[in-house]
C-alpha cells in the first residue's frame, strides 16, 4: 500500500512530490469511503480538521513526519495512536472523542494540545512527549479516566479542565512544571512512584484522594482555595519544598515514611481529618500558620532537622510528639480543644527548649503544661460506688437503680486557680511580686479604713505597718484597737511568710538553675 511506503529524504525531489501526492489521494479516497484505518502508515502529516468520524480511528504503529491536526473533529468511536512516532505537533483543539483515546508508547516531538476538547477516556501509558512548549489540556472535558502511566512529559498544563474520572501519573516522569489551575477532578489523582520537577495545584477541586506514594517531587504546592475532599497521602514520597496555602483537606493528610528534603509550610489550611507525620524525615523547617486541624496531629518517630512552628493554630484532636526535634519548637498563639493535647504538645516544647538551653521559653511551656493538667482534674464517681463502700452487700437492691449507676464528675481544678494566676506555677516571679504588693495594699487599706491602729495618723502609717508585718512579723510601735485587727495582722504575717517562701523558690528556679 502506498500509505506504508517510505518518503524520500529529499523533500524537494520529484520522487518525494509524486509519492506524497499519491498518499494524499489515497487518504482522500479512504475518507470518502469512511475508512480511517491507517495502521502502520507513513505520512507527511495528518489533517482531519472538522471531520466527523463515525467509526474508530487507527493510527497505531504509524510514523508522521509532520503534524497531526484534529481541530473541531468529532470521533464517535475510539482513537488509537499506540506506538506512533509524531515528528511534529498534535492538535485536538475543540475535538470530541466519544471512545477511548490511546497514546500508549507513542512519541510526540512537538507540542500537544487538547484545548477545549471532550474526551471519553484517555490513555497515554508509556508515551514520550518531548516538547519545547506545553502539553495542554486547557478547558478540556474528560468524561472518564485519564492515565499517564510511565509517561515522559515536559510542562503539562491542566487549566480549567474537568476530569470526571481518575487521573494517574503512576511512574511518570514530568521534566518541567505540571500545573493544575482551576481543575475539577471527580475521582482520585495519583502520582505514585512518579518523578516530578514541580507540580502546582491552584484553585483546584479534587473530589477524590490525592496520592503521592513513593513519588519524587522537587517542588510541590497546593494554593489558592484548593479543595481536596478526601485524603491526601504522601507515603514514602521524597519531596523538596512543600507548600499548602489556602487549602481545605476534608479528610486525612499523611506523610508516613516520607522524606522532605527542604521546608514544608501549611498556611491558612483546614484539615478535616488527621495530620500524620509517622516516621517522616524533614531536613528543613515545618511551619503551621493559621491552620485549623480538626483531627489528630501525630509526629510519631519523626525526625526533624530544623524548626517546627505552630503560629495561630487551632488543634481539635489529640496530639503525639514521640519524635526527635533538633531545632526549635514554637507553639505561639496555638489553641487546643482538648487539654490532654495541650499537655502533650507543651511538654514536648518544654523538653526541646531545655535541650537548647532556652530556660525562659521552657518555663512558658511548663506553665501551659500545668494549665492543661489543671483542666483535666475531675473527680469521677457514681453513687453506686459510694453506697457500696458504705453499706456493703446490704445495698444491692438500691444500687441497681440506673440513677445510682450513672457516672458523675466534679471539676476539681478550681482549687488550683490561685496557684496558676497568682503564682504562675512557680515560673512567674512578676506574678508573685505583684501578689505580694497587692496583699500589702489590701491589708493597709483595711487598717486605714477601719482605723484599726491606735497611733496611726495617715494611710502611709498603715501602709508602713502592713509592709513590715508582711516582710518580717513584728508589730513595732503600733497598738490594735480590737482583737479583730490583731487577727488580721496575724493572717497577713502568715501570708507574708508563705509569699516570701514562694518568691525565693521562684527566683531560685528562674535565675539560678
Amino acid at each position: 500500500c502506498i500509505l506504508h511506503k517510505d518518503l524520500p529524504e529529499d523533500q524537494n525531489s520529484q520522487e518525494f512530490r509524486d509519492i506524497q501526492q499519491k498518499k494524499e489521494d489515497k487518504i482522500q479516497e479512504k475518507v470518502a469511503n469512511r475508512d480511517f484505518n491507517y495502521l502502520g502508515a507513513k505520512l507527511l502529516k495528518v489533517d482531519f480538521s472538522g471531520i466527523e468520524i463515525d467509526g474508530s480511528l487507527n493510527l497505531s504503529n504509524s510514523q508522521i513526519y509532520g503534524d497531526i491536526i484534529f481541530t473541531n473533529s468529532a470521533l464517535n468511536g475510539c482513537a488509537s495512536f499506540e506506538n506512533t512516532l509524531i515528528e511534529g505537533s498534535a492538535s485536538f483543539r475543540g475535538a470530541k472523542i466519544e471512545g477511548k483515546t490511546s497514546f500508549k508508547n507513542a512519541i510526540i516531538k512537538g507540542s500537544t494540545s487538547f484545548k477545549g476538547a471532550t474526551l471519553r477516556k484517555s490513555v497515554f501509558n508509556g508515551a514520550t512527549i518531548t516538547t519545547k512548549g506545553k502539553v495542554s489540556f486547557e478547558n478540556t472535558i474528560i468524561c472518564g479516566n485519564i492515565s499517564f502511566k510511565e509517561v515522559t512529559i515536559k510542562n503539562p498544563l491542566f487549566k480549567g479542565t474537568a476530569i470526571h474520572g481518575n487521573v494517574s501519573f503512576r511512574e511518570a516522569t514530568l521534566k518541567g512544571s505540571a500545573f493544575f489551575r482551576r481543575v475539577t477532578v471527580y475521582g482520585n489523582i495519583s502520582f505514585a512512584v512518579a518523578t516530578i520537577k514541580k507540580v502546582s495545584f491552584e484553585n483546584a477541586t479534587i473530589k477524590g484522594g490525592t496520592l503521592f506514594q513513593g513519588a519524587t517531587v522537587k517542588n510541590l504546592s497546593f494554593k489558592g482555595s484548593t479543595l481536596i475532599k478526601q485524603k491526601a497521602s504522601f507515603e514514602r514520597a521524597v519531596l523538596g519544598n512543600v507548600l499548602f496555602n489556602e487549602v481545605e483537606i476534608k479528610q486525612n493528610v499523611s506523610f508516613p515514611e516520607a522524606t522532605i528534603e527542604r521546608n514544608i509550610s501549611f498556611n491558612k489550611v483546614i484539615v478535616g481529618g488527621n495530620t500524620s507525620f509517622g516516621r517522616t524525615t524533614i531536613n528543613g523547617d515545618i511551619l503551621f500558620e493559621k491552620v485549623r486541624m480538626k483531627g489528630k496531629v501525630w509526629f510519631k518517630r519523626a525526625i526533624m532537622e530544623g524548626d517546627i512552628s505552630f503560629n495561630g493554630v487551632k488543634i481539635d484532636g489529640d496530639t503525639s510528639f514521640i519524635c526527635e526535634i533538633k531545632g526549635k519548637m514554637v507553639l505561639k498563639d496555638t489553641k487546643f480543644t482538648k487539654p490532654k493535647a495541650q499537655e502533650e504538645a507543651s511538654r514536648k516544647a518544654k523538653q526541646v527548649c531545655d535541650g537548647l538551653g532556652d530556660r525562659l521559653e521552657a518555663d512558658c511551656y511548663f506553665y501551659r503544661e500545668m494549665e492543661a493538667k489543671r483542666k483535666q482534674k475531675y473527680l469521677r464517681f457514681s453513687l453506686n460506688d459510694i453506697i457500696s463502700k458504705l453499706f456493703g452487700s446490704k445495698s444491692k437492691k438500691l444500687v441497681n437503680n440506673e440513677f445510682f449507676k450513672k457516672k458523675r464528675e466534679i471539676y476539681m481544678g478550681y482549687f488550683e486557680l490561685p496557684v496558676q494566676y497568682l503564682f504562675g506555677y512557680g515560673v512567674g516571679p512578676k506574678r508573685v511580686i505583684g501578689t505580694f504588693l497587692i496583699t500589702i495594699f489590701i491589708f493597709a487599706f483595711i487598717f486605714w479604713q477601719g482605723g484599726g491602729l491606735s497611733n496611726s495618723n495617715s494611710f502611709v502609717d498603715d501602709l508602713y505597718f502592713s509592709t513590715v508585718t508582711a516582710l518580717k512579723p513584728g508589730f513595732v510601735e503600733y497598738n490594735f484597737l480590737s482583737d479583730y485587727y490583731k487577727f488580721l495582722a496575724t493572717v497577713e504575717a502568715l501570708l507574708g511568710t508563705l509569699l516570701w517562701a514562694i518568691l525565693i523558690a521562684t527566683f531560685a528556679r528562674k535565675y539560678m538553675r
